[in-house]
């Protein structure tokens, strides 16, 4: 896993054939969210790479975040789930929560003895 990351992260900054730099699209991102996340990558660490993917001008998707929302749940960090689960809300439709979203915050909150939040 940590090759691949690696390869990720040369080829971002490499420049194509025709001399631009490499421009991923989100579902390469994502791999690339998903394989930090495997290799035990915190929801701060998650949250820079989804800085990052903003800076590349990528529309974020639902997965995008269920994965930085997984890095939250593992960490019991429930309140800046909560709070990433109302941007998700507010953004458009390609962020909008799902089910495993609210599944994820859910849990948390009933973990913490938050049912009323819940």
């Amino acid at each position: 896993m940590a090759r691949y990351k690696e390869l990720f992260e040369f080829w971002i900054r490499s420049l194509d054939s025709n001399g631009k730099p490499n421009k991923p699209d989100v579902d390469l991102y994502n791999h690339y969210l998903r394989a930090n996340l495997m290799m035990g990558a915190t929801a701060g660490d998650l949250l820079d790479l989804v800085a990052q993917m903003e800076e590349f001008a990528l529309l974020l998707n639902t997965a995008s975040f269920n994965l930085v929302l997984k890095a939250m749940h593992k960490a019991k960090e429930t309140e800046a789930a909560e709070k990433l689960l109302q941007r998700m809300e507010l953004t458009g439709n390609e962020s909008r929560p799902d089910d495993e979203s609210y599944d994820l915050v859910i849990d948390m909150l009933f973990s913490a003895y938050q049912i009323d939040a819940a």
